[in-house]
Formats: structure tokens, C-alpha cells, sequence
């Protein structure tokens, strides 16, 4: 068999086998010390047994491209934004300086309105029983030294300022927390923002970073808004009438009850459990990863299902389904008497590289 021949059928094997074994296993980070290991053991391989008369010579370079590509098909790039979360990003000096900044306040309007803008950092946000808020901000700067890294952190701005709105029919009180780097330099800095607020008087929640997850414990909103870019978003128990959760590079998992949802990634995996005590209608969207939604299965819940993915498979188990379609890439199905269940729920799920799963 030629060089060439023995090169493509060892690719075919790595992409086949690629695809099945990143497809059930999650390695996360530890992914990047198994394509390491991957690539590193198919040169010596290659190197050894791959003399100028083998028939061996380029089977293991194909094997080890093959699963490299599997790799990225399954994953996407967020094998790169999962490494780069394991480290310290920016690599110029170690965060040797750190400072923590409360911000406390009495809640004095009926609700509240919170903003966050971050960059590097992750944002939590609990809920208690105090009729206060507290904003507790951790700053860390990079130097290569302690004095360098101070004053460093000295030139970290945190702008917060908060307000009251009374053109909403409501005493709103808005609370405003932007973070500002000198001249943009963020790879210098990270920040982590734990949030308290009271619990049932959240009117909007607006959150966002670049470079970290957003978690939510557990939080009743009227409006929710979550985005993040490198970065997982992660919620409990959450209850709006309205949630928006984007990040580019990251899983959004959870549980959710919402009137109106629009969840979307690119490269990550969505994993949602939906307890359906509210009409509603939700839209999951990603492209690298798959769509994995739990389902009540109780009689008084119809639901309207538009499923769709371009490569894997769609399984749906759910009792009394109507099917307009039902194939492997494309579901389109309605319980049985929709228009009279107590709670109805419309279902939108697209993705391009994974399967849709549905209980």
C-alpha cells in the first residue's frame, strides 16, 4: 500500500474513532494534555516505525490529524477558552497585588436594577432576606514585582453609581457597576464581583464579562440578562418572565422557569432542566455542542416542539406527540389537545455539531 494510502486510511480511523470517543467523554481542560499526549505518541510512533520501506510510514501521522480534527468538530474552539480559564490569562507577571472593595446600600425604591460590566472575572449573584444590597468586588493585579503590581492595582477603576427612576410606575432604583482598565490593559488585571441582593426585588438583572463565568445560585427577576464571551453560564432555581443568556466560548446549564427565554452559544454544550410552571416559550441555540433539555412529562403541559441539528441525532421522550416531522436531524411535533393544556410550552432548539436529547 502506498505512503498515501496507509496517511488517509489512518485520518478515516482518527476521524471515526475521534468522534465517538470526544462525543462521550468530557475532558474540559484535561483535553489539551490528552491531544498533547495524542500528538506527541503518533510522531514516535511514526518516527520509530515508519521506515522508508514500512507500510506503517504516515498511518499514525493520519491517525493523529484524524483525531485532531474530530477533536475540533466535537468541541469547537472552546477547547482553547477551557485552557485559557485554567490559567491566568495575560502571562505578563504574576497577580501579586490584591484589594477588596465593598459596596453596601439600604434598598429605599420598590426594586432594584443592577448592571455589572466586567471584563476578566467571574460574577455571582445570591439573594437574602436583608433589605440591603452588598457588592463585594476582589481586584487583582499583575507585576513583575509587588510595587509594580500596587500600583498597577491603583490605576483599576470601579465606577458605581446608583440612581432612582420613577417613570416606570414604580420607585426603581438603579445600581450601576463598571470596571475600567487603564488604556484597556485588562490582560494586567482580573475581578470577581459577588452580589447580594434582596430576594423578590430584583426588577433587572444585567450582567456582563468577557473573560469569566456568570452564576446565579438562585434568583427570581423580572427581566434577566446574561453575557459573557469566554466563559459558562451557570443558574439554579432561576424564575423571570424574561431570560437572555449568551456567551460565545462556554456551557450554559441549569435550572430555569421563564416566560420568554432566548439561550444561545456557539461553542458549548446547552444542558437545561425545565420545570414548566409558567407558559412559555424557549429558544436554544448552539453550534458546536449538544442540547440536552429535562422535561416534566405531567398531563395539565402541552408542548410545541421545533427541534432541528445537522449532524448527530434528535431523541424525544415525551408522552402523546403529534409529529408533522420526525426524522434523525429534524423534529417538529405537538402534544395531543395543545391549545387546552393549563401550561403551554414552545420549544425552539437548533444546533449544527451535537445531538438534541429531551429527557
Amino acid at each position: 500500500m502506498s505512503d498515501s494510502g496507509t496517511g488517509f486510511g489512518g485520518f478515516l480511523i482518527g476521524v471515526g474513532g475521534g468522534w465517538y470517543l470526544f462525543r462521550a467523554i468530557d475532558f474540559s481542560v484535561e483535553i489539551f494534555s490528552y491531544l498533547l499526549i495524542l500528538v506527541g505518541l503518533g510522531i514516535v510512533i511514526n518516527s520509530i516505525l515508519g521506515g522508508k520501506n514500512s507500510p506503517l510510514k504516515g498511518f499514525f501521522g493520519g491517525l493523529t490529524g484524524g483525531i485532531i480534527l474530530a477533536l475540533f468538530i466535537t468541541n469547537g474552539f472552546s477547547i482553547f477558552t477551557d485552557f485559557a480559564s485554567s490559567i491566568d490569562v495575560g502571562g505578563i507577571g504574576e497577580y501579586r497585588a490584591q484589594e477588596t472593595q465593598p459596596i453596601m446600600g439600604d434598598l429605599t425604591g420598590d426594586k432594584l436594577q443592577l448592571k455589572v460590566v466586567n471584563t476578566n472575572g467571574r460574577i455571582e449573584v445570591n439573594t437574602w432576606t436583608n433589605n440591603e444590597y452588598k457588592i463585594d468586588l476582589t481586584l487583582k493585579a499583575r507585576g513583575d514585582n509587588d510595587r509594580e503590581a500596587q500600583a498597577n492595582l491603583e490605576k483599576l477603576t470601579v465606577d458605581f453609581t446608583e440612581s432612582m427612576d420613577e417613570s416606570v410606575g414604580m420607585n426603581l432604583q438603579n445600581l450601576n457597576v463598571v470596571l475600567r482598565a487603564p488604556e484597556g490593559k485588562w490582560h494586567l488585571y482580573t475581578v470577581e464581583i459577588i452580589v447580594t441582593l434582596p430576594v423578590d426585588k430584583v426588577h433587572i438583572l444585567d450582567l456582563k464579562t468577557t473573560n469569566g463565568e456568570l452564576v446565579l445560585p438562585g434568583l427570581t427577576a423580572d427581566t434577566i440578562i446574561l453575557s459573557s464571551t469566554n466563559g459558562d453560564i451557570r443558574f439554579d432555581d432561576l424564575i423571570a418572565d424574561t431570560v437572555i443568556a449568551d456567551t460565545t466560548n462556554g456551557r450554559i446549564l441549569g435550572m430555569m422557569d421563564a416566560a420568554n427565554a432566548i439561550i444561545d452559544t456557539t461553542n458549548g454544550e446547552i444542558d437545561l432542566n425545565l420545570p414548566c410552571t409558567q407558559s412559555g416559550e424557549y429558544t436554544v441555540d448552539t453550534t458546536n455542542g449538544k442540547i440536552e433539555l429535562q422535561l416534566p412529562k405531567t398531563g395539565d403541559i402541552g408542548y410545541d416542539l421545533d427541534l432541528d441539528t445537522s449532524i448527530s441525532g434528535i431523541d424525544v421522550d415525551l408522552p402523546d406527540l403529534d409529529y408533522t416531522t420526525n426524522d434523525d436531524k429534524r423534529v417538529i411535533a405537538k402534544t395531543s389537545g395543545y391549545n387546552s393544556k393549563a401550561v403551554q410550552i414552545k420549544i425552539l432548539a437548533d444546533t449544527t455539531n451535537g445531538n438534541i436529547e429531551i429527557n
